[in-house]
């Protein structure tokens, strides 16, 4: 007969920072936890229209629907900040694009220049892409170029990919659609950017793209952020609230750690990310 096995269910700090940034008026989540796989600190910066009250209320109720977390409230810090600046210091820009052409191989090569605006700097991201030289896959090109660039401001294991880019006419004008893909743990969404030819299509097309990635960018963790990635916390399986807990019952799940959210399994070894 075989021995019962004991299961542990398991959260990453990844995925506890994507649900609270669904909630309603939170900007930008970070969730800090100890080396015991504990919450130490949740970090939040909403916007003005609900009050810090609420924005906690519904950080602990959400954890608790979702994976039978109990948090305390004063592990929580709620910063408000006016919504149009924020915007401004996270969305990307299109800063430069530079097309180098072989005309014996055929082959072009495209590059794109990103900036944006953090502590008051201007910081700026690059990166290429090769293609042949038709319209269809120098399109592709400088659309994947701006979405490679866009990846270099985010944590790794949350990244853009192209799905598809399309040019179609409205009217008398020529419109160029960006399908992009968001690839977040346990997660696929897709954002689809547009933008006008005003110039040239392959400027349209980055363009385009980065309409699609600012439309997510604010509440994806950016690159060298508290967290580290592939952090793995057990989730408690039917535990009983806490008001349900006698007194010594109480004092005994301090001790282990059961009355927050519980700690790594003994001798587990912590994730090292992605491979």
């Amino acid at each position: 007969m075989l021995g019962a096995v004991d299961v542990r269910k398991k959260v990453t700090v990844e995925e506890i920072e994507s649900l609270l940034a669904c909630l309603p008026g939170i900007q930008r989540v970070r969730v800090v936890v100890n080396d015991w796989g504990a919450i130490e600190e949740v970090h939040v910066l909403t916007g003005l229209g609900r009050s810090p009250k609420q924005i906690v209320r519904d950080i602990l109720s959400a954890l608790k629907a979702q994976w039978n977390i109990t948090l305390d409230r004063k592990r929580v810090s709620v910063a408000q900040v006016q919504v149009g600046e924020l915007r401004v210091s996270v969305r990307l820009i299109l800063a430069g694009l530079e097309i180098v052409t072989d005309q014996l191989s055929r082959q072009a090569q495209i590059s794109i220049r990103l900036q944006k605006v953090e502590d008051d700097r201007t910081v700026a991201y690059a990166a290429k892409c090769e293609a042949e030289m038709h319209e269809a896959g120098m399109l592709l090109a400088a659309a994947k170029a701006c979405v490679k660039a866009a990846n270099l401001t985010i944590e790794p294991d949350h990244f853009f990919t192209v799905e598809d880019v399309v040019s179609t006419r409205i009217r008398d004008r020529t419109v160029i659609l960006v399908l992009v893909g968001l690839i977040t743990p346990g997660r696929h969404e897709d954002l689809l950017g547009a933008a006008l030819v005003r110039h040239e299509p392959l400027e349209a097309t980055a363009r385009a793209a980065l309409d699609a990635v600012n439309r997510r960018l604010e509440s994806l963790p950016p690159r060298g952020s508290l967290f580290r990635p592939g952090r793995m916390i057990n989730v408690p399986e039917d535990e009983p609230a806490p008001e349900e807990l006698e007194e010594g019952e109480k004092q005994e799940a301090r001790e282990d750690g059961k009355t927050g959210i519980a700690e790594l399994a003994p001798n587990e070894e912590e994730s090292e990310g992605p491979v």
